[in-house]
């Protein structure tokens, strides 16, 4: 009995000129995003620093990343500016203005969406708009454009800050 012949064409070797590696390679970010999170007062602000200055290390294999640390307290603190929203006093660091933060963060995810469902990702998104913005930033392009502000190949890092939702 012989063999089924396969419907498939078979790839040439002189007509490939990439191997799979290199294809991947042709389209890497060389961009890293960390999300920190953690309790009230468990100190994710200095986890994400320590985090920052280690990956600005000139010694790091392929060297240094341009760091940007984002806080998630700030992006909700638009979203409160843009909404009206009481905003807690940040002079007094206290667990108090924690936890109006977090009640702020709670009402911006649940506004609802297109569909009539919780936004469950609101502060997520905000902070994604963010690295976008930064991106756009370190590479002298508006962010007015809906077109995407795609990576240059620069080794960046984000690292969002007490991000809990």
């Amino acid at each position: 009995m012989a063999a089924a012949e396969n419907p498939l064409p078979r790839v040439l070797p002189e007509i490939r000129r990439e191997d799979s590696r290199g294809l991947v390679l042709k389209h890497a970010a060389n961009e890293l995003v960390f999300a920190v999170v953690g309790h009230v007062g468990c100190g994710t602000s200095e986890i994400a620093e320590s985090l920052r200055d280690s990956l600005e290390e000139e010694t790091l294999p392929g060297g240094a990343f341009k760091v940007q640390i984002l806080k998630a307290r700030e992006v909700i603190n638009d979203w409160a500016r843009e909404n009206g929203e009481t905003l807690p006093d940040e002079s007094k660091k206290s667990l108090g203005t924690t936890i109006q933060f977090q009640d702020l963060g709670d009402k911006m995810r649940s506004r609802p969406t297109a569909d009539g469902e919780s936004d469950y990702p609101a502060v997520a998104r905000r902070l994604i708009l963010k690295i976008r913005e930064c991106r756009a930033a370190s590479l002298g392009k508006k962010v007015e454009s809906p077109d995407p502000v795609l990576p240059d190949g620069t080794r960046r890092a984000y690292i969002l800050d007490s991000l809990r939702h």
